[in-house]
């Protein structure tokens, strides 16, 4: 993920933070420094990141539990509002991804135990204050308190079946195994918008303002999560031949920025294949050429924002094949191959389109979609 850095690895897998992160670190050392100084303020940074070591923690149960079920994890990367782990590819069964889901709030549920244990033990020592933790004075005994509670709280709060959080992922699982993934898929995240409808809206009434946001992220990522869902269902048993096209703009490692936008205005693709003659060697996209024009590089080569951001498939190769590469974020877009002669290209985003507006076309039915030129 951009704007992030590696700080460890664990397992294997790369955890990263996201340079958001500060955001959560500063409020928190300004909210508690507010009340109690500079102390205050330390002890804001300190309890921020120790919570924030457990939601690795929780990450790292799901990444384990992916790896025990043949699943690589690509990293764990920490943002503000919480954690991601990115897997290469989906669980191959619902019973694999109930339990890849079940991992990270067990995690935490273990962590609280744990912590709950010695905070018992300690209070039994008379080392424990819970003056200073009633209070929510800056010390170690309430550091421990903040860790027990947000362990429970983070184990209790994913369990909820709003997908994709844990909990929903586990609903669908469930569901999956009944029904199909496709189906479950989408009652599970029609399930997550509107109960992400109701936390919001119970978020705003109370003026818990972080809570409606995080309830605006769910919906939509439950959003995109049901049409992928529709889009699957309608490519099964197609092949990459049966959706590839003709890219509609070829652009050249010479041509200027400014042209090559002039030119990319007349299509809707977001990625477009850079061609040194017959040989691809590079792909930009949409984005790249509208930030280097708004920053005035009008006379830059197109050479210099493309990158090798794509890979190659076969003419035979299943479509769901070619969405789990496109989706990883490796590939920008997919060059299909017949004998390793291109024949056309691939993007995410005309693929889903493509469905989706047939879908509409037809009733909802599976759509036929054939090779444009």
């Amino acid at each position: 993920m951009s704007w992030s850095f590696q700080i460890a690895r664990a397992f294997g897998i790369p955890i990263r933070v996201h340079l958001t992160f500060l955001l959560i670190v500063a409020w928190a050392a300004f909210s508690w420094g507010g009340r109690h100084g500079f102390h205050g303020a330390l002890f804001g940074v300190i309890s921020t990141l120790a919570l924030f070591v457990s939601v690795t923690l929780h990450e790292l149960g799901h990444g384990v539990a992916a790896q025990r079920r043949g699943l690589r994890v690509l990293e764990i990367v920490l943002l503000p509002l919480g954690g991601v782990a990115a897997l290469d590819g989906k669980p191959a069964r619902p019973r694999d991804e109930l339990w890849i889901a079940l991992a990270g709030p067990a995690v935490n549920f273990a962590l609280a135990v744990v912590l709950g244990g010695a905070a018992v033990g300690l209070h039994a020592m008379g080392l424990l204050d819970v003056a200073k933790i009633r209070g929510l004075v800056p010390s170690w005994s309430t550091l421990l308190a903040l860790l027990v509670l947000g362990n429970l709280s983070l184990g209790l709060f994913n369990l909820l079946p709003i997908f994709p959080m844990d909990g929903g992922r586990v609903l669908r699982a469930l569901l999956a195994g009944r029904f199909g993934m496709a189906r479950g898929t989408r009652w599970a995240a029609g399930f997550g918008q509107i109960a992400a409808l109701g936390m919001g809206t119970f978020a705003l009434v109370n003026g818990a303002f972080l809570l409606a946001l995080i309830a605006v992220m769910v919906f939509f990522a439950a959003g995109r999560e049901r049409l992928d869902a529709t889009a699957r269902s309608a490519l099964a048993g197609l092949r990459a031949g049966d959706v590839a096209r003709g890219p509609s703009v070829l652009l050249q490692p010479g041509e200027l920025v400014g042209a090559a936008l002039r030119r990319t205005l007349r299509t809707s693709d977001d990625v477009f294949p850079v061609v040194l003659g017959e040989t691809l060697v590079g792909v930009v996209t949409r984005d790249a050429l509208v930030f280097a024009g708004r920053a005035g590089r009008h006379d830059d080569p197109v050479a210099a924002l493309q990158t090798r951001a794509w890979s190659e498939v076969d003419v035979n190769a299943p479509v769901e094949v070619v969405l789990d590469e496109l989706e990883r974020g490796q590939s920008a877009l997919a060059v299909v191959l017949d004998e390793g002669v291109p024949v056309g290209v691939i993007a995410r985003e005309h693929l889903l389109s493509s469905v989706l507006a047939t879908s509409a076309v037809l009733g909802g039915s599976r759509p036929r979609l054939t090779a444009e030129p």
